[in-house]
């Protein structure tokens, strides 16, 4: 598994090789500023059980394991010079959890 930040305009899912990327970033008719993604590997797509792009900065993926269901959250935080954008992005951020 890789976080990634990412530039690419809306939210999708691109298979590479033995990989998959979920990515979520702007709007396609915003300028490319944020964006999130994570790579797992192609072994693991059975167990995909659920992937939620909750904002350009935040995506969650779900994956059903043996016993038990395992969330992994990506989250690009903000940048230290933006401090509404921050307390909007924990908001977010402790509304999912």
């Amino acid at each position: 598994m890789y976080n990634i930040r990412n530039k690419k305009k809306g939210q999708g899912i691109i298979p590479y090789q033995d990989y998959i990327m979920f990515f979520s970033g702007v709007p396609r008719e915003a300028r490319a500023k944020e964006g999130d993604g994570l790579v797992l590997h192609k072994k693991y797509e059975s167990s995909i059980e659920e992937f939620k792009f909750i904002s350009e900065r935040i995506l969650m993926v779900s994956l059903k394991l043996e016993l038990d269901t395992l969330y992994i959250f990506s989250v690009y935080d903000p940048e230290d010079c933006k401090p509404r954008i921050e307390k909007t992005f924990f908001m977010k951020l402790c509304k999912i959890t």
